[in-house]
């Protein structure tokens, strides 16, 4: 263990990005049309948060808490615990924020700025293979710019978890 200093990121790695990209999609063919249902679910958090109303904070609360917890099982219980040694305990992450959305409805931020919103609407729009709603990055990047603290603290450490990932696969 003296050379401990000559690890790379990579090696810490349990799949390779094929291995990735062929669980996501194996995932989003199992789950179709479930992406037309979140998309719309999206839409509606956008239109939600730029009402400001006051019932806003809460459906959006209930609508996050939805996506988190199908995330939690449907995607890191069922699938990407095939792949990563702790998945079951980023499914457990992921339905703890769940249980804060629902706890904390006040944390929601409304009306967001138009800043808030671009990223909200870039949060929806799904990049390669990930639908918000369905799967964990966008899911957490719209969670982030729509709520307050402590409910940003799981979706950050799994977008810095998500993009050390990243990058070490790019590194490869």
């Amino acid at each position: 263990m003296s050379e401990w200093w000559t690890y790379r990121l990579s090696d810490f790695l349990m799949f390779s990005q094929r291995t990735y990209n062929r669980l996501f999609e194996r995932y989003n063919h199992d789950v179709w049309p479930l992406h037309l249902v979140a998309i719309a679910i999206g839409v509606l958090i956008l239109w939600l948060a730029r009402s400001g109303q006051r019932v806003a904070g809460r459906v959006t609360s209930i609508l996050l808490a939805i996506s988190w917890l199908w995330i939690a099982y449907a995607f890191f219980w069922q699938r990407f615990a095939s792949i990563h040694t702790y998945a079951k305990w980023f499914a457990i992450a992921f339905a703890l924020e769940a249980i804060l959305l629902l706890a904390l409805p006040s944390a929601i931020r409304h009306p967001p700025s138009i800043v808030i919103a671009l990223i909200l609407l870039y949060a929806l729009i799904p990049p390669r293979h990930e639908t918000f709603g369905l799967a964990p990055d966008p899911t957490a990047l719209a969670t982030i710019v729509l709520t307050r603290w402590p409910l940003r603290i799981i979706p950050i450490a799994w977008c810095a978890f998500s993009a050390a990932t990243l990058l070490a696969m790019a590194t490869r």
